[in-house]
């Protein structure tokens, strides 16, 4: 999406340059909104690149696949897949929380489906912001027996 809007701002560019120059009336404007558009793009690819990559700085909002996880105090590093696709998440370090996400990534090596799940209790001295635990697809997809 991003790049389509720095193709689209490119492409707009261009069209307001070759404007300007069959319409040379007045240089100086020429100039400046050729300097302008070409800062423009400049500062959007720029943005774009700095963003592309960024962790989100929280737990995941909403129940998601664990797919890898590293502990490396004082932080955490949360690889996730949800609807929205494939994110990765910090936040800060905890000895209930690596304990939680180990047991996750043994799981995970014992080719099971582990879920994270913020974990939302009325109180704020949780010892973990997450629960992390198997997906119980047998309740979630029930045989069918109908044939």
């Amino acid at each position: 999406m991003i790049i389509f809007s720095a193709a689209t701002l490119f492409l707009l560019s261009v069209i307001i340059i070759i404007i300007l120059i069959q319409n040379h009336k007045n240089i100086f404007l020429v100039m400046l909104i050729t300097i302008l558009l070409i800062f423009g793009i400049g500062f959007s690819w720029l943005a774009w690149d700095l963003i592309k990559g960024t962790p989100a700085n929280k737990v995941p909002p909403q129940e998601a696949q664990l797919i890898h996880s590293i502990v490396e105090k004082p932080m955490i590093f949360v690889w996730i897949k949800d609807q929205d696709g494939h994110r990765l998440y910090t936040f800060p370090w905890s000895k209930e929380s690596e304990k939680q996400l180990q047991k996750g990534m043994d799981d995970i090596k014992q080719g099971h489906r582990v879920v994270i799940k913020p974990n939302h209790s009325g109180s704020e001295l949780l010892e973990s912001p997450f629960r992390v635990y198997r997906w119980k697809h047998q309740e979630q997809m029930p045989k069918n027996n109908s044939k």
